[in-house]
């Protein structure tokens, strides 16, 4: 899957990422401004946390994971959205994985996603509104998601997404519950010095 990174150029934060149609209007409550010419968002580098923190929210990483290598998920489409037959796109941590473009088109998949189990129609939707159509028995898998995406796809939907490498299943769960540890211990330490005072 394409990745997500974000450097400071000059005092501005400028993210790089997939087309994700939910991230433009929260980017732009955060003041962020799309360059045509970088094909990137640019904000302002002192909104550096409240960026990461939307950009986590919309692709599950906000790239600084990117020195690990990525994992791959089996997904159930059908499981992964309800409502994807009636759509014309299917997405995963903020990345559309399977789209019809066109009624009679046949479905894409974006580079790194590939069809392990059932079938695609051959057409769906009408020429006004093109759909994905009959997504039962539809499993694929997504290569090279970022750990962090993965931990939180598994975790926002359980019955639609899998690792496909069951050590990486090890990593990302100690991962998590590290995270979940080490706040509650930075917490512990606050409340403690409080005690202290």
């Amino acid at each position: 899957m394409d990745s997500v990174t974000i450097s400071t150029v000059a005092n501005q934060l400028v993210v790089t990422a997939p087309y994700n149609p939910a991230f433009p209007p929260e980017a732009k409550t955060l003041g962020g401004k799309w360059s045509a010419r970088d094909k990137a968002w640019v904000f302002d580098a002192r909104d550096e946390e409240r960026v990461r923190e939307l950009v986590r929210s919309k692709y599950g990483s906000d790239g600084s994971d990117s020195d690990e290598p990525g994992v791959t998920v089996r997904v159930v489409l059908h499981e992964l959205d309800r409502d994807a037959r009636n759509q014309q796109t299917v997405a995963l941590a903020g990345q559309i994985i399977a789209e019809r473009r066109s009624r009679d088109e046949a479905v894409r998949l974006p580079r790194g996603v590939v069809l392990i189990e059932g079938q695609f129609q051959g057409s769906g939707g009408s020429v006004r509104y093109p759909a994905l159509d009959k997504l039962d028995g539809v499993v694929v898998e997504v290569r090279d998601l970022p750990r962090a995406a993965a931990a939180k796809a598994i975790a926002d939907h359980p019955d639609a997404v899998t690792l496909v490498d069951a050590a990486a299943i090890d990593l990302v769960a100690l991962r998590a519950e590290r995270e979940t540890l080490a706040a509650r211990l930075a917490e512990l330490d606050a409340l403690l010095a409080a005690a202290e005072a």
